[in-house]
């Protein structure tokens, strides 16, 4: 379901980006839980559970200049995941990088009229 609200950073604004803004808040507050104190969602060593949700790595960048709010500051937690998953060398290779990512939703935006 995370992933699916991503979506919605491409063609919403207004209100609508809000509540969608909102809703992924909410998910990042549950993985946050979830994740507790480990250094990983399986514990110690980087999981299959971590692979799955590495794609919102990439996005938060992005969700945090639309929806105003700083991951660092609101989930300490889950930013502190993030980069450890980053230094893994299999992690960082694989996953694109946030600054292209962004210039890419920027132009999606774009085309579909939002901006």
């Amino acid at each position: 379901m995370i992933l699916n609200k991503s979506m919605s950073l491409l063609t919403s604004k207004g209100e609508e980006l809000e509540v969608a803004t909102m809703e992924f808040k909410e998910n990042l507050k549950l993985l946050e839980e979830q994740l507790g104190d480990k250094h990983y969602f399986g514990g110690e060593e980087l999981g299959f559970l971590d692979v799955a949700l590495l794609p919102i790595i990439t996005g938060f960048k992005t969700r945090e200049i639309y929806g105003k709010f700083k991951t660092e500051d609101e989930f300490p937690k889950i930013f502190a995941w993030a980069n450890r998953c980053l230094k893994k060398e299999c992690v960082y290779k694989s996953i694109p990088d946030q600054e292209k990512m962004y210039g890419l939703i920027v132009e999606m935006r774009k085309k579909f009229g939002v901006e």
